[in-house]
This record gives structure tokens, C-alpha cells and sequence, in this order.
């Protein structure tokens, strides 16, 4: 995304450079948010898979209600279904770009973001 902001603005973006800069100001990110995540409990936070997030995502936000002690009544719910039925993944067109493109690789982002996948993903 920011290769392509950066675009718009300029005809000078070195999409390895983006990689590089974006690939470690994330990792310290994340690993910045688990350490203060374990300082402030872990009761103060609620987990949401993407792919969850994606294939349903009226069954995630009653999640997030019900994580905030609060029911999901009929009109938010419609309202909700009326921004989906808007905004739907469907209608977007998809994004094409690669790894090796902002010259990133599988293997050093499973090690730069390895805490986050111990946790989350594996």
C-alpha cells in the first residue's frame, strides 16, 4: 500500500527499499505490541482471525459486542449488513504484487515476525 501511495506522488520509489524499511519498522512494531500486551493482560485484548474476520464477519462482530459486555441489537446489525452489502470484498479489484518484488522472502519474514507466528499462527 505504500508503494502505491508513494506512486502517485512520485516516479522515484524503490520498492526494495520500501520492503526493507516496512519489513523491520513492522517486526519492532510487533514485537513492541506483544511485550506491552503482556504488560497490560492479556484480559484487556480479544483475538480475531483475518480469515474468521473474512468469512463472517456479522459472526465477528457479535464477538467484539459480546467482548464488550454489549448485545448486537436488529438495527445494528442491519446497518452492518447494509455496509456489507456496499462495501463487499467482491467489488474490489484484487492487488497483484509478490515478496520477491519489494525484495522480501517467506523464510526472513518467518524469522523477522517469529514471535508473532509462535503465538498466533502455529
Amino acid at each position: 500500500m505504500s508503494y502505491t501511495l508513494q506512486t502517485m506522488q512520485s516516479n522515484d520509489v524503490d520498492p526494495l527499499e520500501l520492503g526493507a524499511h516496512w519489513s523491520k519498522r513492522l517486526a519492532r512494531l510487533m514485537d513492541r505490541l506483544l511485550e506491552a500486551r503482556a504488560q497490560i493482560g492479556e484480559d484487556r485484548f480479544l483475538d480475531l482471525r483475518y480469515e474468521d474476520l473474512i468469512a463472517d464477519p456479522l459472526g465477528a462482530a457479535r464477538k467484539v459486542y459480546a467482548r464488550i459486555g454489549r448485545d448486537m441489537t436488529v438495527a445494528d446489525e442491519a446497518a452492518m449488513r447494509a455496509w456489507l452489502a456496499v462495501n463487499g470484498r467482491d467489488s474490489r479489484p484484487s492487488h497483484q504484487y509478490s515478496l520477491a518484488q519489494f525484495g522480501l522472502s517467506a523464510d526472513q519474514l518467518k524469522s523477522d515476525f517469529a514471535a508473532y507466528r509462535q503465538r498466533f499462527i502455529l
